[in-house]
């Protein structure tokens, strides 16, 4: 039982390590910069060989001394996430679930409307462009540029799997006012669900889609494949300058206890705006 727990307990980690590594190299740049300072102040034309080599002494001791510091301080926060995740012999295994960007590799062409909706469960590929970039060309033709956000949960707190479906999240975008009237997909990319056992959980999932302007509202998809859990992402409308609520419905969980969402959206597009755990699951999901 310890090693699932262990196993889960990983699961999160992965998600924060992230965050761990960029404080590493925040560190290192400072400590960087440090002895970069101190060794250029510490040369003086007037001063003797002898005190330019006592100097240069002083300040390398002080960068190691620095640097040694900074290291010691990135393995305490790694120590500390560890326990954190593994506390009480796995009683207070929790993380409520938290929101960032994540990169999106997504192959896509030059024009204003998508097809429609689509069943995935895994990231296209090509890189997004920049998220300032303008949606229009000099030409006219319409440039999408896709953005990712990721979510992850994990709760083992009360040592059983959760089993919730229904409204699952609920997240809000503004349209842009220059974004030409079109369908724009809402997607789900690739995700990771997880029970007591660490067990995986399978699952399938379908896009969504917001109508803006005078383009035609679609259906909702139907999931389809092998998959355990099903999230299935309504379409709506909306026109330039609405704020819209675009709803991800679970269905067919199982029980679980830790996950992986990532959601895509057209930032040339849409404005993220912000989340929120639905009403049906908000029993089971807290928010950081």
């Amino acid at each position: 039982m310890k090693s699932i727990r262990a196993r889960l307990a990983a699961f999160l980690i992965v998600c924060t390590i992230g965050v761990t590594c960029t404080a590493c190299g925040k560190n290192s740049e400072e400590s960087n910069s440090t002895s970069d300072a101190a060794s250029n102040s510490s040369v003086d034309a007037d001063s003797s060989d002898a005190a330019a080599e006592d100097d240069n002494d002083s300040d390398s001791d002080s960068a190691d001394s620095e640097s040694a510091d900074d290291s010691e301080s990135a393995d305490a926060d790694t120590n500390a996430d560890d326990d954190d995740a593994e506390s009480a012999d796995g009683e207070m295994i929790k993380q409520d679930m938290t929101i960032s960007d994540y990169v999106v590799e997504e192959s896509s062409s030059d024009v204003p409307v998508n097809e429609g909706v689509s069943t995935n469960s895994s990231d296209s590929s090509s890189s997004s462009s920049d998220s300032n970039s303008s949606n229009t060309e000099d030409d006219g033709t319409y440039t999408p540029s896709v953005a990712g956000k990721l979510l992850y949960w994990l709760d083992m707190s009360q040592k059983e799997d959760y089993v919730f479906n229904g409204d699952f999240i609920d997240v809000t975008f503004r349209v842009k006012d220059d974004a030409p009237d079109g369908n724009y997909t809402i997607g789900i990319g690739e995700c990771d669900f997880a029970n007591y056992d660490a067990e995986t959980v399978t699952y399938t999932t379908v896009d969504g889609d917001i109508a803006v302007g005078s383009a035609e509202k679609l259906e909702t998809g139907t999931p389809s494949g092998d998959g355990t859990i099903q999230i299935v992402c309504e379409t709506t409308e909306a026109q330039q300058g609405d704020e819209i609520t675009v709803r991800f419905n679970m269905s067919n969980n199982p029980g679980i206890v830790a996950l992986i969402f990532r959601f895509t959206y057209d930032q040339n597009a849409l404005e993220f705006v912000s989340y929120d755990v639905g009403e049906d699951c908000a029993d089971f999901i807290d928010l950081a």
